[in-house]
């Protein structure tokens, strides 16, 4: 990964903790290598000797697990059931697939790695074989497909099969002993091997040389063992390089979440929550929790959220790391009432409100919620959160069969007489009235329609809080028809306060 211009060329990646050349063997090979005569578990000195063109490269944990991490990303969108046999082998139970429908022949790492990873795929009706095939179809430069295992595995070399199921051989000088008696008896092709009886395998050899025989030939059927992700939802990344876009910035997350929800999908669970940490270049940080209206898997409502989220932040400076944690919950089982309306997309509908909510501001949307009080206009608006409370409460265990009862129908409400509606000025315009000695307006000498009256009703005398000093309150409300204007509302707050409270 970290040397893509020397891809064309012969390279190895060496064991790691050997002390001297001599005690080093080779764990992988790029094709050219393959290409040259090299195959794994030869010395490094061996190696030299055969191709001095060789590379030779220490082990990169971290690009390890990275390939391994994409390689899991992409299995998990062809097939639940797979299986990680290699930090560099997917096995994958797939049925009525072919090679030739599989997305792509290539594996992009990191924006910081353009040079693509070439993708091997090999099928076969046993998981042992499809392996074998995989391991050693590496050396090609394209996927392949096999249907007819015996005769495939005829040509390959040996070695490459005992190098595979080399796991099977416990101590390791068994894998040794095997391989210098078959080379004693001039076997060189698998072909070779499985020609031989697989009795007088078993009974001159070792049931490790019977096994090898049966994974050959395609007679050894095993069951997968499942790959399930770590109970990890939370994913961090410090960067070589700024990010000072929002575009690059939603790239990452992105991949965030597709790691995420795989991993949540492995234990049937669902996202209610994503905390998003942004660190910036100048020392600061910016730490939001967006809570999702309805859990789900699916990647894009949930990019959609942090996007909306992120449109609305002014960022200080460039982000050099960010974080993503999702807090896991069960997914929502209930059964819809027949006779109840329900969000048909709640997640479009929060996306909405936050974009509501980042063109208005958080403190002008809501449901609004009147106070108990007669005091005209007076309301709190409660937040958008609470329009989804009530389609997550879970049922009461005592009462399992309770979502399946009729509710009783709702009583009709009372017919209450309504008058004209009014819309109500926010904050309400002080003007400058000219009044009688009652205090009855007569005239507008300010305001949108300046000028004298053409009728006014009133007054409405409210009042509220009187045993109290500092919270009482007292208004005066007229009904008026303003001078070549509309219906409006005129209140008085003793002394000598108006205001225009709006229009009808």
């Amino acid at each position: 990964m970290g040397h893509p211009e020397k891809w064309p060329t012969p390279l190895a990646i060496v064991s790691e903790g050997a002390r001297n050349r001599q005690a080093s063997l080779i764990t992988c090979l790029n094709p050219a290598a393959r290409r040259a005569g090299l195959h794994p578990g030869l010395s490094t000195a061996r190696a030299m000797a055969r191709c001095p063109h060789l590379h030779l490269l220490p082990p990169n944990p971290e690009g390890e697990q990275l390939i391994t991490a994409k390689l899991i990303e992409l299995a998990q969108t062809l097939s639940p059931d797979l299986e990680l046999t290699a930090p560099d082998t997917i096995i994958l139970a797939r049925r009525g697939t072919r090679i030739s429908a599989l997305p792509a022949e290539h594996l992009h790492l990191a924006p910081a790695h353009p040079v693509p990873l070439p993708l091997v795929f090999a099928s076969a009706k046993t998981p042992d074989l499809a392996h074998l095939l995989a391991c050693t179809s590496r050396q090609f430069p394209h996927a392949r497909e096999v249907a007819t295992p015996s005769s495939s595995c005829s040509s390959l070399p040996l070695h490459d099969l005992l190098h595979t199921f080399s796991h099977h051989f416990d101590p390791p000088s068994l894998l040794r002993d095997l391989h210098h008696t078959l080379a004693l008896w001039g076997l060189e092709t698998i072909g070779e091997f499985i020609s031989l009886p697989r009795a007088d395998l078993l009974e001159r050899l070792s049931p490790p040389a019977a096994l090898l025989h049966d994974i050959a030939t395609g007679t050894r059927h095993r069951l997968l063992t499942l790959y399930r992700p770590p109970k990890k939802y939370r994913q961090h990344l410090d960067l070589d390089f700024a990010i000072e876009t929002l575009d690059q910035l939603l790239l990452l997350l992105r991949n965030f979440l597709h790691t995420l929800c795989s991993r949540l999908r492995a234990y049937q669970r669902v996202p209610a929550s994503l905390g998003v940490t942004l660190y910036f270049d100048n020392s600061t940080t910016h730490q939001s929790d967006l809570r999702i209206p309805e859990p789900t898997t699916d990647v894009e409502p949930l990019l959609r959220i942090i996007h909306t989220h992120l449109e609305a932040l002014t960022a200080p400076a460039p982000v050099i790391a960010l974080t993503l944690e999702a807090t896991p919950t069960r997914p929502l089982r209930a059964q819809t009432d027949l006779f109840q309306k329900h969000l048909r997309d709640p997640n479009q509908f929060a996306h909405t409100l936050n974009q509501l909510t980042a063109l208005l501001g958080a403190d002008n949307l809501g449901t609004p919620q009147p106070h108990n009080t007669h005091r005209p206009d007076q309301f709190t608006l409660l937040p958008p959160e609470s329009l989804f409370g009530l389609q997550r409460q879970s049922q009461d265990p005592r009462q399992p069969d309770s979502k399946l009862r009729r509710k009783a129908p709702p009583q009709p409400a009372p017919a209450i007489p309504c008058s004209i509606p009014l819309r109500r000025l926010r904050p309400p315009v002080e003007v400058a009235v000219l009044s009688s000695p009652f205090h009855e307006p007569e005239a507008l000498r300010d305001g949108p329609y300046p000028g004298p009256l053409e009728a006014i009703s009133g007054p409405f005398r409210l009042n509220g809080h009187w045993w109290q000093h500092d919270t009482r309150w007292q208004i005066e409300e007229w009904d008026v028809l303003l001078h070549s204007g509309p219906l409006a509302r005129l209140s008085r707050t003793p002394p000598h306060q108006w205001h225009l409270q709006g229009y009808y």
